[in-house]
């Protein structure tokens, strides 16, 4: 396991700013507290602990010319959906987990039966994707080395 990485978080209504110093956190939060306190709302300072994944979940890399296929299916979708995450080049990732979240921390692995699902609901749309795979994922530029990596 990853050691833990400190930090300080100042939390207001409606986001979260972080820093390596209490300073640099109540620094940085500065505007958003003074817009909290002027409309009468509480802002939290807080010590974190965090610990950083290890691991990363099972997600779908697809041609970005299905993205709009994609969410079509999660309206047929109830509990669990797909959530795009990234798109660079002609590459879309979308991480798969509760629908209410928006949090990357709550994505879960792709259940093959899901990813089996999706692309029989591509085929009766139609459609052929150039590229669909169920893979971890790739990370930042969604660099494929089975693709990319020079031969």
């Amino acid at each position: 396991m990853a050691d833990p990485i400190a930090r300080w978080a100042v939390k207001t209504h409606k986001r979260t700013t972080y820093g390596k110093t209490k300073a640099e956190a109540l620094s940085r939060a500065a505007d958003a507290i003074a817009r909290a306190e002027a409309q009468g709302q509480g802002w939290t300072l807080l010590r974190e602990w965090h610990h950083p994944r290890t691991r990363w979940p099972m997600v779908l890399v697809i041609d970005r010319a299905a993205d709009q296929l994609v969410a079509a299916f999660n309206n047929t979708r109830q509990g669990r959906r797909f959530h795009w995450v990234d798109s660079c080049g002609s590459r879309s990732v979308w991480w798969y987990g509760p629908a209410a979240s928006d949090d990357y921390e709550d994505a879960q692995d792709l259940p093959p039966d899901v990813f089996d699902q999706l692309r029989s609901f591509l085929r009766e749309a139609n459609f052929s994707p150039r590229l669909i795979l169920r893979c971890e994922d790739p990370g930042m530029g969604i660099y494929l080395p089975e693709l990319d990596a020079p031969a």
